[in-house]
């Protein structure tokens, strides 16, 4: 913590960014617009509202001025930090001082620390401008100043994280502009996706909802604040490995995965052993699709290494066991092998669950082999990452489509068997064949044997166009 101190305090970028930025004019503009929108709010709460005639009615009007002040300031929040960050990094790049900046003695951690700690204060000053609308509802009653402050903690961090995604593709991308319109179009995107489940998740933070069984369960919000975390640690490093790349960042990187993802599936195991999972096994067969669709979308991003410019980080990189395509791929099945022993272990099918384990292990192999083959048979000619995210897609979606309707998931299309979704949830459905004319296929072995075979084909096809040149000279 005292590290992270001096790192602020004695900051150049930072002190340079608030001499300069605290005084623009948009500023004072922004500030004052956030003031009118949050005093509007409490007059017209106030006003609007008929004087009780019981005053028990006051607690419950107390706390439902506080989560409108607390929603309001939580959306200008995630509007206002971006426009702050996104322009931090490409901004110093379309002016032709970021190649100065890298070149003088401050580390990639102060740049950033320095970028996000200006977005910070300012936000920070915003918040802190807010306190005497919001301590009417200490008047009215009804909220405590725990959950106040807990409200401001969330706000804090919610601008931290949007604060972070701008800096993340002002730090990736050439134009201002085109950093913009990314950071908003995700956090639309995030908006509209959520939109459901907020109301949701709240009704369950307010319950005090655990997630895990018995001695494991941990509470929601914990469960919450680690992965926003992780998030966040995610996002820091991946600015600094696009402003300077090196092998510590892409390490951390990989450690910071590992560790979600080994919590997560072990967590994923044990919540779907509650109530009467196994009874009902659509959950169980949707959350099995949904962690391998995660885990193959992962294996992406480990495949195919990029080599580093400068000769010694390109060693460390040679030397490094976290740049092997297998050891991701092994991190990937034991998370879902750690999945699998806790269903196992809490009374879940075991046949059911082996087979499960080994058909996520199959796929994911298989697909690893094939755009790994696939790639080096195009000639690299396409990016890796263009190739594996364009295919990803066309090998989990497409061939379900068929599917869709019930009279066709009757029959057997040609194709449906390399999707290993439909293949998962038939497990859990005790519907593992379909028909082929007169004929059953069962379709998790179709599955696998497709991958396998794929896999072995283009192999096969690599070692020909290998050994080709010299069996002609």
């Amino acid at each position: 913590m005292r590290r992270l101190l001096d790192l602020l305090l004695d900051n150049p970028i930072l002190l340079k960014e608030l001499r300069i930025g605290l005084r623009e004019r948009k500023i004072f503009l922004i500030q004052s617009l956030y003031l009118v929108v949050l005093g509007s709010a409490t007059a017209l709460f106030l006003f609007s509202a008929s004087a009780p005639t019981d005053l028990l009615e006051l607690p419950d009007r107390g706390r439902l001025l506080h989560g409108i002040l607390f929603w309001s300031q939580l959306a200008m929040v995630v509007l206002i930090t971006p426009s702050l960050t996104c322009g931090q990094i490409s901004g110093e790049r379309e002016n032709h001082s970021l190649d100065l900046l890298r070149a003088s003695r401050l580390r990639t951690v102060e740049i950033v620390l320095g970028k996000l700690g200006y977005a910070l204060a300012y936000v920070g000053l915003l918040l802190a401008s807010s306190l005497p609308m919001v301590a009417v509802v200490f008047l009215l009653g009804g909220v405590a100043p725990g959950e106040v402050a807990a409200s401001y903690g969330v706000l804090a961090l919610a601008a931290t994280l949007v604060g972070l995604l701008g800096l993340f593709f002002s730090a990736r991308e050439q134009k201002t502009g085109h950093a913009t319109n990314q950071a908003y179009g995700i956090l639309i995107l995030a908006f509209i996706l959520s939109l459901g489940a907020l109301p949701a998740l709240a009704e369950m933070l307010s319950r005090g909802q655990t997630l895990g069984t018995g001695r494991y369960a941990i509470p929601l919000w914990l469960y919450l604040l680690a992965h926003a975390g992780g998030l966040a640690a995610f996002l820091f490093l991946k600015v600094q490995n696009h402003l300077r790349r090196r092998v510590t960042h892409e390490l951390w990187l990989g450690r910071l995965f590992m560790v979600v993802w080994l919590i997560n599936c072990g967590l994923l195991g044990l919540v779907m052993s509650t109530g009467n999972s196994w009874t009902d096994p659509e959950p169980v067969a949707a959350t099995w699709c949904a962690v391998l669709t995660v885990a193959l979308a992962s294996l992406g991003c480990f495949l195919d290494p990029r080599p580093f410019a400068a000769p010694r980080e390109e060693a460390l990189r040679r030397a490094g066991l976290a740049f092997r395509p297998w050891f991701w791929h092994g991190v990937l099945l034991t998370g879902l092998a750690l999945m699998a022993g806790a269903q196992g272990a809490l009374g879940a099918p075991l046949g059911k669950v082996l087979s499960t384990l080994g058909l996520c292990a199959g796929v994911s192999l298989g697909f690893a082999v094939v755009t790994r083959n696939l790639h080096i048979l195009l000639g690299g000619r396409p990016r890796f990452a263009t190739l594996y995210y364009a295919l990803l897609p066309a090998v989990l979606i497409l061939p379900t489509l068929p599917l869709a309707s019930e009279e066709s998931a009757r029959t057997f299309w040609l194709g449906t068997q390399v999707s290993p979704l439909p293949a998962v949830w038939s497990l859990w459905n005790d519907m593992p064949a379909v028909l082929l004319g007169g004929w059953t296929v069962d379709l998790p072995a179709a599955c696998l044997l497709s991958w396998l075979g794929l896999a072995a084909l283009l192999g096969a096809l690599r070692a020909l166009r290998r050994t080709r040149p010299a069996g002609e000279a």
